[in-house]
C-alpha cells in the first residue's frame, strides 16, 4: 500500500520503454461505465462517474448518484462482509449486461463522491454511532 495515489493510464509501445522503480498493477482495460459504491455496513451508496478519461478522476467527469440493481448491490455487501469490514469503495465496470469488479479499497476516499448532502458521511457516523441520519457531519468536533 503506498501513499502516492495512481494514476490509470492505458499501455503504449513506449510504457515498455519506461524504468518502474516500485510495484505496478496491470489489469486489462474495459471499456464501459465507472460505478463507484461506498458499502457501509449493509447500505450502498452508488456513483457513475460519466468521463472520457480512462481514470475518471483526473479530467472533466460528472458524478451522479446510480440506482444499483439489487444483485449487485447484495454482491457488494457480501464483498465487505467476507473482507470483514465496515465500510469500502468498491469499484465497478459495467459494460452492456455484464458487470467487473476491479478493486475494493478497504481505505476508501468519499469526500469526492459525497454530495452536498453528506449521505455517504451520515452514513459512516450512524454506523460508529456518533449522530443519526438527520446530524451534519460537518459540525462534529473530534477531539484530538
Amino acid at each position: 500500500a503506498s501513499s502516492v495515489r495512481s494514476i490509470v493510464q492505458l499501455l503504449d509501445e513506449n510504457s515498455a520503454r519506461k524504468h518502474i522503480s516500485e510495484p505496478v498493477l496491470f489489469q486489462e482495460y474495459i471499456r464501459g461505465d465507472n460505478i463507484r459504491v461506498h458499502v457501509i455496513g449493509n447500505a450502498c451508496v452508488a456513483h457513475y462517474c460519466d468521463s472520457a478519461e480512462v481514470d475518471y478522476r483526473y479530467g472533466k467527469t460528472r458524478i451522479q448518484l446510480y440506482n444499483l440493481p439489487k444483485a449487485i448491490k447484495r454482491a457488494c455487501t457480501e464483498i465487505v462482509k467476507r473482507l470483514k469490514i465496515q465500510f469500502a469503495g468498491i469499484d465497478l465496470i459495467k459494460k452492456n449486461k455484464d458487470w467487473f469488479v476491479l478493486e475494493a479499497n478497504t481505505a476508501a476516499g468519499y469526500s469526492y463522491f459525497d454530495g452536498p448532502d453528506g449521505s455517504i458521511a451520515k452514513l459512516l457516523l450512524k454506523k460508529l454511532g456518533m449522530g443519526t441520519s438527520s446530524q451534519s457531519p460537518h459540525n462534529i468536533l473530534i477531539d484530538g
